[in-house]
């Protein structure tokens, strides 16, 4: 069932278009660490995480953040355990 999920609507190998600060990003929050948590690690704002969440939901057409989460997993940036 979990697999039907992730063969939706979204491709593989986008991944490649993302900057190394957006991979960093969507693998973090892909493995469900909040903006503020994943802001620390990356010793940035969690403003700056929101806008880089908000951007690659814009650019892959995500509409919310478990979209987001299935996008980390089919690009590998996550493992499902």
């Amino acid at each position: 069932m979990a697999q039907r999920i992730l063969d939706g609507h979204i491709r593989t190998g986008q991944a490649k278009q993302l900057t190394p600060r957006q991979r960093e990003v969507l693998q973090f929050l892909g493995e469900g660490r909040t903006l503020e948590e994943t802001a620390a690690v990356l010793h940035i704002t969690s403003r700056t995480v929101y806008f880089h969440k908000r951007s690659l939901m814009q650019k892959f057409g995500l509409k919310n953040y478990p979209d987001l989460v299935r996008f980390a997993i089919k690009e590998h940036l996550v493992a499902l355990d």
